[in-house]
């Protein structure tokens, strides 16, 4: 699943990739893109909430804001 949440202001990037995570399944993967103003806060609840950040990159092509591209698998509970 795929989540673009850059333009959206604060806490909406972080409520809308918290209400998508919790939608999917342990060990699903969810990519969220998101604009610099938000990454921080991405990262913080990514690990926060103990779900895994398989990998975190600049989207090329932008010519206004950067875009950030987050791969993150939901945390699987025992």
């Amino acid at each position: 699943m795929i989540i673009d949440v850059s333009r959206m202001l604060c806490p909406m990037p972080v409520l809308t990739a918290k209400k998508t995570l919790d939608s999917l399944a342990e060990g699903k993967l969810l990519e969220i893109i998101t604009d610099e103003t938000s990454a921080g806060d991405i990262r913080a609840f990514i690990a926060r909430m103990g779900h895994q950040l398989v990998s975190e990159s600049v989207l090329a092509g932008e010519k206004t804001a950067r875009k950030i591209h987050f791969l993150v698998k939901k945390r699987e509970y025992l």
